[in-house]
């Protein structure tokens, strides 16, 4: 009796081990993040001069979920790229026979726990996310950069945000085609969230403004990796 009561248990133990690895399989992203851009160093008829970079979220583990949305035409051999906050991506993509690739890269994140000193205080405030699409408005607090040898000038609004951000942040850094047309800073706090950027570097002006968080349905397969 004793034996079977263990084999049992035996079977349980793996039969639940296993309906977690595959459920691990399985990831489904539940928020959709909305920036809207505009770079004029990119000529208007090229990809990457104006539009929204999209990027899904899934706030249980802290992984970001990149498509063509984010990262446009140029990284459209990849399916889509995970990224999680311990530095590691995932990299699915379709070879030229059709036959789905899944890859690794790693990326070391810095751990910056305040904000930048180049960042300066303006005192104005911002708010960000009004769409009203079930999640909260978000306070922003405007920074100014000042250049002491250019004419340069640039302000952002930031706020803190219960989230990891630099997967999002050091995405650009991977070994890739696909690229996202904005270059995120590598220097904030990895909570700190950028709402938005007005940059005017050599009298070409960029810009970046947070649009919205919505709720979604978007899963993906890990089976490949």
């Amino acid at each position: 009796m004793k034996q079977l009561l263990l084999l049992l248990a035996v079977m349980l133990f793996f039969g639940c081990t296993q309906a977690q690895t595959k459920s691990l399989k399985s990831i489904q992203f539940t928020q959709a993040w909305v920036w809207e851009y505009q770079n004029d160093l990119v000529a208007e008829s090229e990809p990457g001069h104006k539009g929204e970079l999209v990027v899904y979220y899934e706030p249980r583990l802290n992984y970001w979920l990149f498509t063509a949305e984010a990262y446009g035409t140029p990284g459209e051999m990849y399916n889509w790229i995970l990224g999680k906050p311990n530095g590691s991506y995932i990299l699915c993509a379709t070879d030229e026979f059709g036959k789905q690739v899944v890859t690794q890269q790693n990326l070391e994140f810095p751990l910056n726990k305040t904000l930048p000193k180049y960042l300066q205080p303006t005192g104005k405030k911002k708010t960000f996310n009004q769409n009203q699409l079930g999640f909260s408005k978000i306070e922003g607090r405007e920074f100014k950069i000042v250049y002491r040898k250019t004419n340069d000038q640039s302000s952002v609004f930031v706020s803190d945000f219960k989230a990891d951000f630099l997967p999002l942040y050091f995405f650009n850094r991977l070994n890739t085609e696909a690229k996202l047309p904005f270059r995120f800073p590598e220097d904030l706090p990895k909570q700190a969230l950028l709402l938005e950027e007005n940059s005017e570097v050599n009298k070409v002006k960029i810009r970046l403004v947070f649009k919205e968080i919505s709720q979604t349905e978007y899963f993906i397969d890990l089976k490949g990796e």
